[in-house]
């Protein structure tokens, strides 16, 4: 929910973070990688539409909820990984792309260990013939 709000506020109101909106603010950032400011919002569109997805799938499936990947494969690296985010958008809208770097960082480790957890689960699965 923190992560949404804060995705929303970036790009649909006047002042943004830190007085920024969206739009100036990676305007104010180019990079080699970065691409252009449709494309991004695209892209994390998708980002969060598929985070709300699992979200809601979570509360409202109990199959999905008690499942073995979610609860041991995910533990708190989800929410480690969006609160990097959310704090890698906060710093690089203050203009501190050190620990902006270090926050976006952050959210791919996290998200290195879910991938690494679940398919330890899996593979562990496949191993014991189940």
């Amino acid at each position: 929910i923190v992560t949404l709000t804060t995705y929303s506020i970036a790009t649909y109101t006047n002042d943004g973070i830190n007085g920024m909106t969206d739009k100036q603010l990676y305007t104010a950032h180019p990079t080699l990688l970065t691409p252009n400011y449709r494309s991004t919002k695209f892209a994390w569109g998708v980002i969060y539409f598929f985070t709300g997805l699992f979200a809601i799938g979570q509360i409202a499936l109990p199959k999905i909820r008690n499942s073995t990947l979610l609860e041991e494969g995910i533990k708190f690296n989800f929410f480690g990984a969006c609160l990097s985010q959310l704090t890698w958008y906060a710093t690089l809208a203050h203009g501190l792309m050190i620990s902006s770097f270090v926050f976006l960082c952050g959210a791919f480790v996290c998200a290195l260990f879910i991938i690494v957890s679940q398919y330890r689960i899996i593979r562990g699965t496949e191993i014991m013939g189940l």
